[in-house]
């Protein structure tokens, strides 16, 4: 019975501070980067990997899982003309994450730190065409209203 390579990895967000090699990233993960964007990458590791990695001093942090996309949450299933929403990303909002944001029409308002590591909620006012474009964006993990809130705390 063989063991699912693709089970054995974390989604981790690596940051690479000025005076170290993106090269010695891109050789240890190989082909599992997800995304580069500035200092930081988004890739799927296995444990070894993550401890060659802080082992060279870079800054490793494991992400949430993100939920199947196969269709909307329940508590969005009939969401309203135009509603605040919480998005959840569990990592920082990379430039091209916020640009694919703003290219839904979906703008920041503001900004709340929460556990895990790294992981933050944006406040949004969106519309309901908004609110399923938002959902199925590769790096949103969670979106709810504030009156559901409580429920992704």
């Amino acid at each position: 019975m063989g063991t699912d390579v693709q089970s054995l990895h974390q989604r981790v967000l690596v940051q690479v501070a000025y005076n170290q090699s993106v090269e010695t990233v891109e050789e240890i993960l190989e082909d599992r980067i997800d995304e580069i964007c500035g200092p930081y990458f988004i890739a799927r590791a296995q444990e070894a990997e993550i401890e060659a990695l802080r082992e060279e001093n870079y800054t490793v942090s494991i992400l949430e899982p993100i939920p199947s996309k196969d269709s909307l949450p329940v508590a969005l299933e009939n969401p309203r003309a135009e509603d605040v929403y919480y998005v959840t990303i569990p990592g920082p909002l990379l430039p091209g994450w916020q640009d694919q944001l703003k290219e839904l029409g979906a703008e920041l308002q503001d900004t709340y730190n929460y556990c895990p590591e790294y992981a933050k909620r944006y406040q949004m006012t969106l519309t309901a065409e908004q609110v399923q474009g938002v959902w199925q964006l590769p790096f949103v993990s969670a979106v709810c209203t504030g009156e559901e809130i409580e429920d992704f705390t």
